[in-house]
């Protein structure tokens, strides 16, 4: 696809936007809002239900002196609380922190401080990690009703809200922080058309009797974008769960109704140890329509494996979360039976630059860059840095590297291309340490295998998983590139009911630092 194509099918997606990532559960909750949208262990909201929850919390952000322009730091696992939270700020022009519990103290007290966060809302119910975070930062305890049990930080008075942009190609949703392991962590700027143009394109083909099994983390760029924003747009059900267990994840294919899954390859090695371990013949196919695969290497013949068991292709793909994540897809109508991850995601341009600024050749490595409406707006407070990776014509390129080659049965060719680009994951030297994401953990812990790719020693260089307790690099598959993150561990929790006194509101009080906090309700 040359350039003016790119843009037109970019401009075609723009209009069909709407303005805000809050705004994609509306039209649902308005003509069908029945319809279950979120669900978790045996708690599902539907849509009418989400919706209504997503206006008290509004109520509840403001009540705790949340304005436009602030950021606000979510420190929480896959929940409910965590998805009204994302939609609740976005509605009052806020920017939404999500931070995995499973980050160090460290990384997530440098995350705290550089973001300036207006406060911070902690998952207690959900995560002891959460919690700890929460009893470290002398966060109170409060039932702020559909939410639950959250922890409450202080108010940071000497923030500055940042300005409201009219523009949504300027106004920020998230600022989501990568590369912690390797020194501070960077603050991705995604507005709200970056998120919903990437999950508009990646979730073209969802339907609202899709179900989709949410365990990557939404702390990070697949699990919010692609995952949740992008199968709520559909009108879709999200499962979601916060820790990664293949015998759960059977159970919900065999009792869930579940159609989509998008994991990392060591997710899928999981599963075939577990069919091995408990006798599985076969593991079941159930509803499922779609398998996905990001984030690291992917062995082919865990690949080949895997689409065996379920008789479905295992799609696989790449981004990256400056960009969205989406940069290119394998497509369920031309699935592929190598470890390529496809071609690019509609509306957008790419190139291969080679030294000195030339393009590559058929065939040869170069360094792959992008452009397009899915592109951050930059990293926070770090201009130098912004502009070391986004040039004066809006191509991003972090050093990644790709290789085209022509593959006619079973590439997908776009509109106009005659080379359709096929991206190798191939790790620029010496990148290894800026292509880490921060925060996520090895499915499976420590023993989970490492997926290899023939032919790629440098990117297997870049791997490094991040140990769930500490935050810090260990040797089990972890994350690269992509930014998937392998899923976190921990509770689960229910729909709580509480009351927010409207016409005398004042801020909650309790003890702090205890467990057995003075819990007190907050709600609508």
């Amino acid at each position: 696809m040359d350039a003016t194509a790119a843009r037109d099918e970019a401009d075609k997606i723009l209009t069909e936007l709407p303005d805000w990532i809050s705004d994609v559960i509306k039209p649902f909750a308005r003509d069908n809002p029945d319809h279950p949208a979120l669900v978790q262990d045996n708690v599902t909201w539907t849509y009418g239900e989400l919706a209504a929850v997503v206006a008290d919390t509004v109520v509840i952000l403001k009540f705790y002196d949340i304005r436009p322009g602030d950021r606000v730091m979510i420190v929480s696992e896959n929940s409910l609380a965590l998805v009204a939270l994302i939609f609740a700020v976005s509605e009052i022009d806020a920017w939404s922190v999500v931070v995995n519990p499973r980050l160090s103290a460290r990384e997530v007290d440098l995350i705290r401080e550089h973001s300036g966060a207006r406060r911070a809302f902690y998952t207690t119910e959900v995560s002891e990690a959460a919690r700890q975070h929460a009893e470290r930062h002398d966060a109170e305890i409060a039932v702020l009703r559909g939410l639950g049990t959250l922890g409450v930080g202080p108010l940071n008075r000497d923030t500055v809200p940042e300005p409201v942009e009219t523009d949504r190609s300027r106004q920020v949703a998230a600022l989501l922080y990568t590369s912690g392991t390797t020194g501070n962590p960077k603050g991705v700027m995604l507005t709200h058309r970056n998120l919903l143009f990437s999950a508009k394109v990646v979730g073209a083909q969802r339907e609202p009797t899709d179900k989709a099994y949410c365990v990557l983390p939404i702390s990070h760029i697949v699990g919010y974008s692609n995952i949740l924003i992008a199968s709520l747009m559909a009108g879709a059900t999200v499962q979601l769960v916060p820790r990664f267990d293949p015998a759960a994840l059977v159970s919900a294919i065999v009792n869930d109704g579940i159609t989509l899954i998008f994991g990392v390859p060591a997710m899928y090695q999981r599963l075939l140890e577990y069919k091995a371990v408990a006798g599985i013949e076969q593991l079941p196919r159930g509803k499922l329509r779609r398998l996905a695969v990001a984030g690291a290497p992917l062995d082919v013949t865990l690949k080949s494996k895997i689409e065996a068991e379920f008789g479905l292709p295992l799609g696989n793909g790449y981004g990256i979360t400056e960009c969205a994540p989406g940069i290119a897809v394998v497509h369920a109508e031309t699935p592929r039976n190598d470890d390529a991850v496809g071609s690019l995601i509609t509306g957008i341009e790419a190139r291969l630059v080679g030294p000195g600024g030339r393009t590559v050749a058929q065939g040869e490595v170069g360094e792959l860059h992008v452009r397009g409406p899915n592109v951050m707006r930059g990293y926070y407070r770090a201009p130098e840095a912004t502009a070391a990776v986004i040039d004066a014509d809006g191509w991003f390129n972090r050093g990644s590297r790709a290789v085209r080659r022509r593959h006619p049965l079973h590439c997908r060719p776009h509109q106009g291309a005659d080379h359709p680009l096929r991206l190798q994951c191939l790790s620029a030297r010496g990148r290894s340490g800026a292509e880490r994401t921060s925060g996520g953990g090895p499915i499976g812990g420590d023993r989970a295998p490492r997926p290899r790719q023939r032919g790629s020693r440098s990117l297997r260089t870049a791997i490094a998983g991040i140990d769930c307790n500490t935050g810090r690099p260990h040797g089990a598959c972890g994350t690269v590139i992509s930014a998937l993150q392998a899923p976190v561990r921990d509770h689960r929790t229910g729909y709580a009911a509480g009351r927010l006194d409207r016409q005398n509101p004042q801020a909650p009080t309790g003890r702090r630092g205890s467990r057995s906090r003075h819990r007190t309700s907050v709600g609508g």
